[in-house]
């Protein structure tokens, strides 16, 4: 096993975590949810409200030496109580990982039908234990791209879980990456103590987009799209590989030999499939910046790489299936008599999605013409969802809203 703690892991980790939960409603995964953030919380987040990188995985010169449990140890802190959480712990004498026990429940038998407010208590005892240990060292620097990765999946966990104190931490990192995380106005790479690294590259910007376009969709605030808006613009006018796709860095850059592209997923998805996933969003939401054209362009400069390198290209995959599938959710009416739909809206789980909310219908741009029977202006609200060049009639209650959605 990696101790490691890095948090771009756990930022994904939590979006699917999110995922999982609005599709089955299981305490499981709104369990895991809530601890992962707790630990964010607690251990990687900065005073100003952004996050750290990571944790390591040594202390004292031991791999692990901070996370693993020897069955003696258990037996001093449980008591009467280690047997049993020994069971479902997997702990034993002789250890699971080079004689030590890395606590896991994979070999509980019954993973369910446990008592788990009782394993609650037990391991908030071997916690305290564990506080008295020394602890490894945290990577303190603000790395923009894994910070947008972070923001986004808090608030898809905040619409998942009904959490706004999620959306408020999303809202603190993303102030602080989007207005100190600069240099001479321009993105940077990363930050500690003041001390800046950039330009920041195509996957930060990347990144930071759809972070702000998940703030815009949970919170309804159009000055979220339009940073993202102003972002496209830096990297089509900074970025640019001329051919429809993107450098990985800034043609401000200074002494690079060549300039890579963004090509292929790594550790973290390409950052050609985050900027099309951006832009597509972009596109469908009447950005000022990102056309159909511009979308197209990207797309088509990827086929080349797609074909020789398919696995390679998972997340641009995912992105284009957004292209071809998306739905385009408008909501028209005030703000107060459209937040029931937009809750509604944001709370079903669709693959591929964007919201537009406006108080008339002269102040919507969507990518396929609204329904004749749509009207202008409304005493109530009403929900319109778009897909493939087809909409539907004028939805207006969250029930008829949420069965349209899940078809």
């Amino acid at each position: 096993p990696h101790f490691e703690k890095m948090l771009y892991d756990n930022a994904h980790f939590l979006r699917h975590l999110s995922f999982a939960y609005r599709l089955t409603g299981k305490s499981l995964f709104r369990n895991r949810i809530e601890e992962t953030i707790s630990w964010l919380q607690r251990e990687m987040t900065h005073k100003e409200g952004a996050f750290y990188s990571s944790i390591d995985a040594d202390s004292e010169g031991e791999e692990g030496k901070f996370y693993v449990w020897t069955a003696d140890e258990i037996d001093t802190i449980l008591g009467h109580e280690a047997k049993s959480f020994a069971e479902i712990y997997d702990v034993t004498p002789d250890g699971n990982w080079e004689g030590k026990t890395i606590l896991n429940r994979l070999r509980t038998s019954d993973f369910y039908n446990v008592n788990e407010s009782k394993l609650n208590l037990q391991r908030i005892k071997l916690f305290k234990a564990r506080q008295a240990r020394q602890r490894p060292g945290t990577d303190d620097k603000i790395l923009t791209d894994w910070n947008g990765y972070m923001i986004r999946a808090l608030c898809e966990a905040s619409i998942a879980l009904e959490q706004p104190e999620y959306l408020d931490q999303a809202k603190r990192a993303f102030h602080y990456i989007s207005e100190s995380n600069l240099d001479s106005g321009d993105m940077v790479h990363s930050s500690r103590d003041g001390i800046h690294s950039g330009p920041a590259n195509a996957s930060d910007y990347a990144a930071m987009m759809n972070a702000a376009i998940s703030l815009c969709y949970a919170t309804g605030q159009a000055s979220y799209f339009e940073r993202a808006d102003r972002w496209a613009r830096t990297l089509l006018d900074d970025y640019t590989d001329g051919s429809g796709g993107f450098y990985l860095n800034s043609a401000k850059t200074k002494d690079l030999p060549f300039r890579p592209t963004t090509n292929l997923d790594e550790a973290n998805p390409s950052a050609a499939s985050q900027i099309l996933e951006a832009f597509i969003h972009l596109n469908t939401g009447a950005s000022t910046i990102v056309s159909k054209e511009t979308v197209l362009n990207l797309i088509s400069s990827q086929q080349a790489v797609a074909k020789d390198s398919p696995y390679g290209m998972a997340a641009f995959m995912n992105a284009l299936d957004e292209w071809f599938n998306l739905k385009e959710i408008a909501i028209i009416g005030t703000p107060e008599l459209a937040k029931p739909l937009l809750d509604t809206a944001i709370k079903t789980p669709i693959w591929a999605g964007s919201i537009k909310i406006a108080e008339s219908l002269n102040d919507l741009t969507l990518v396929t013409d609204l329904p004749q029977s749509a009207p202008e202006t409304s005493k109530h609200a009403y929900a319109v969802i778009c897909q493939n060049q087809t909409c539907s009639a004028p939805l207006h209650s969250s029930e008829e809203l949420e069965a349209y959605l899940k078809q």
